[in-house]
């Protein structure tokens, strides 16, 4: 599904999250891997959040999962899709 994160808002929301928390962490900066499932109707049913920025920083993992909550996607063909999507944040 190209372009999904690309919604107006998405982004820059999702960035936000990150850089809230670097305001108290300022050397906060590696890999956010969200693991999600799209069930019927696009909707997520599921979601987590792993890796060394969700370690560090709990609150970013738990923001960006709010964010992506509240996207639709295509509804998949057989039911329910998994993905795991990587976002990577560096200060600056």
């Amino acid at each position: 599904w190209p372009g999904i994160f690309d919604q107006p808002g998405q982004l820059g929301g999702i960035r936000a999250c990150y850089e809230r928390e670097l305001l108290a962490n300022p050397g906060l900066s590696g890999r956010l891997e969200i693991s999600f499932t799209i069930g019927e109707g696009g909707r997520i049913t599921r979601i987590s959040a792993a890796g060394p920025v969700a370690s560090a920083a709990p609150a970013v993992g738990s923001c960006v999962s709010g964010r992506l909550r509240g996207l639709v996607f295509p509804s998949p063909e057989d039911g329910s899709v998994e993905f795991t999507f990587p976002f990577t944040f560096s200060p600056g």
